[in-house]
């Protein structure tokens, strides 16, 4: 969360960093993330999304 904080993008490269996986885990992670709506995908990277 701290990575996405502030409405700002984050990059698959600097999440896995921030979290401390292989790309082989982050990306399924990710997608999960996004299919649950907890974050959403843009050009720009992944941005959390806004409580209902």
């Amino acid at each position: 969360r701290e990575a996405l904080k502030g409405g700002r993008a984050g990059r698959p490269s600097e999440l896995r960093e921030a979290l401390g996986v292989s790309r082989k885990y982050l990306i399924p992670l990710l997608e999960y993330l996004d299919a649950s709506g907890f974050t959403r995908r843009t050009p720009a990277g992944r941005v959390l999304r806004e409580a209902p």
